[in-house]
């Protein structure tokens, strides 16, 4: 995947690990976003983007917990190291970037301490 394969959209790209206990609230949270808010539908793509070293780690992760309702995504190979951790100067988890449909970012940071869905719905109200 690649984020320009979602321009046009709002983005939730939240980076994450199953080792991060701070990072579980959150990414529960996202999973409700999409029953919350059902005008979203294809306007909004929730990605949280794990950086463990294995997609079996995350893969097993996630299904013990049923968090299904996002679109799932692993950085590949390197954790801290990888392509999309560096890309967005990771470096520490969880965080959060909302970034609008022209790719640019809006806001970043802890995710509990943005307000996600108020963010979306500003740009998606400004996008029409």
């Amino acid at each position: 995947m690649n984020l320009r394969d979602l321009r046009g959209t709002v983005v939730v790209l939240d980076f994450w690990a199953t080792s991060c206990g701070p990072c579980q609230q959150p990414l529960a949270r996202l999973q409700t976003l999409r029953q919350q808010h059902p005008d979203w539908k294809d306007r909004v793509a929730i990605v949280p983007l794990s950086i463990d070293d294995t997609i079996a780690a995350v893969r097993d992760h996630l299904e013990r917990r049923q968090w299904t309702n996002t679109f799932n995504v692993w950085s590949g190979e390197g954790g801290w190291n990888s392509t999309p951790a560096q890309t967005f100067h990771v470096t520490g988890v969880p965080v959060t970037y909302i970034i609008d449909g022209g790719g640019r970012i809006i806001k970043a940071g802890h995710p509990m301490a943005l307000d996600i869905s108020g963010e979306v719905e500003t740009l998606l109200k400004t996008a029409k």
